[in-house]
């Protein structure tokens, strides 16, 4: 799970790593009409005398170029947010590891597709941005489930602990989409970034989908929920008439299985859930302004 998660944002940076090639500080002041004026060759830059102005990448040229790569973050980030919930309820009543793989793979096909883009001289605004879209969408089936995974795995005790350590993913994914796809972001093959990304989120989500278990009872491990759990004298009892009858200790563990999901009010119900989502709102807010925009600021300022 831990790799699994690297991968989402490994492929969320990209795009974040790569604006610089698509849109270069020199081709900001131009109008670009079509994709004859896209510049195939490194030409001098009107304001940089005796450097060569990167080609960039058209619809992302010009002074509406960084508004356009504005409206493709919002696109993946937008779909991203809304399809949480849908993934979260749709992953409380399917297994999690096909819904896993299905959300994983999708992602791994839009981030390809981006950069095929570059390969198939596409130009097309509305091309990319429903790439991102598809992207958003498949990209929110991971948190939730992978949440879900790791609570089947670990008790409340310790699970503060084991976030503490699991929630690394994030760092080390971020780092890794800057450094993987940063070899690639160059304007003769900023295309090999997205697939790179693509292609290290297809190798792991093969890898999930033969060999995770989602739940310890999959290998025959007691559920931790059940060791920190003090039985009653009633559940002793069901337990020693069940062990007596293998039928209905077959239908004793089925119903421990299928526990009810929780629904969206009621989830909001839940002390504490709303003051924690206002509160990782604006963290987010901060975190992926960084993620997706501190190279191409970088760039532009130094």
């Amino acid at each position: 799970t831990f790799l699994v998660y690297m991968s989402f944002h490994l492929s969320r940076v990209t795009i974040g790593t790569v604006k610089i090639v698509l849109l270069p500080e020199c081709r900001r002041s131009h109008s670009y009409s079509n994709t004859t004026e896209i510049c195939t060759s490194l030409q001098p830059a009107s304001n940089h005398s005796n450097e060569t102005c990167p080609p960039g990448w058209q619809p992302f040229l010009g002074p509406e170029g960084a508004t356009r790569l504005g409206i493709l973050d919002s696109s993946f980030l937008f779909t991203y947010a809304v399809c949480m919930f849908i993934s979260g309820y749709i992953g409380d009543r399917v297994p999690l590891r096909y819904f896993l793989s299905i959300g994983m793979f999708g992602a791994a096909v839009s981030i390809s597709l981006f950069g095929m883009a570059f390969f198939l001289e596409i130009h097309s605004l509305a091309y990319f941005i429903i790439i991102q879209i598809l992207g958003g969408m498949f990209q929110s089936t991971g948190w939730p489930v992978l949440v879900a995974i790791v609570a089947n795995w670990f008790g409340m005790s310790k699970r503060g602990t084991i976030m503490g350590f699991w929630n690394w993913h994030t760092s080390i994914g971020n780092l890794l989409g800057y450094l993987i796809p940063g070899i690639w972001a160059h304007p003769d093959s900023w295309g090999w970034s997205f697939l790179a990304a693509g292609f290290i989120m297809f190798s792991i989500n093969l890898a999930i989908f033969l060999f995770l278990p989602t739940d310890p009872e999959m290998l025959g491990l007691p559920s931790p929920q059940h060791q920190e759990r003090p039985e009653s004298t009633d559940s002793k009892e069901t337990k020693a008439e069940s062990e007596s009858d293998p039928i209905e200790k077959t239908s004793l563990a089925r119903k421990k299985r299928k526990r009810p999901a929780v629904k969206f009010f009621q989830a909001l119900k839940i002390p504490g859930v709303i003051e924690y989502s206002l509160a990782l709102f604006f963290a987010k807010l901060i975190t992926y302004t960084f993620l997706f925009w501190l190279p191409f600021y970088v760039s532009n300022t130094s």
